[in-house]
């Protein structure tokens, strides 16, 4: 009997043989490594075990970037990124600082229109 392996495509890649995608992303490893954690850890669910260990396995991807616009504490105008990846939504936010900016800080600009923000928008 003749087994045909279907190749793999993912959003408009090449396709490429299944042991192929499985041996580039490592899947065999990432796999036996989540169940030998598993089991080592007792979990009581091991799905749930297998599901954690083989999501911090996964690099983070973002899936989903946003910026806005927030006021800091002396209501100056500031930034603010929320980053979406399969691990979780992360936010933070960057209000001015001192003047002068220190060596490996950012250079803060200002559009200087006073009619908005101060200046400081």
């Amino acid at each position: 009997m003749v087994v045909h392996e279907s190749p793999v495509r993912s959003r408009g890649l090449p396709r490429v043989p299944l042991d192929t995608y499985l041996e580039m992303h490592q899947v065999n490893q990432v796999v036996q490594r989540a169940m030998s954690e598993t089991a080592l850890a007792r979990e009581e669910i091991p799905e749930a075990g297998l599901y954690k260990h083989i999501l911090q396995a996964t690099p983070p991807v973002i899936k989903k970037l946003r910026g806005r616009l927030i006021f800091d504490c002396r209501g100056s105008p500031a930034v603010e990124a929320e980053v979406v990846t399969a691990k979780g939504s992360f936010r933070a936010s960057a209000p001015s600082g001192a003047m002068p900016p220190g060596r490996y800080e950012a250079f803060e600009l200002r559009d200087k229109v006073m009619s908005e923000f101060h200046g400081k928008g």
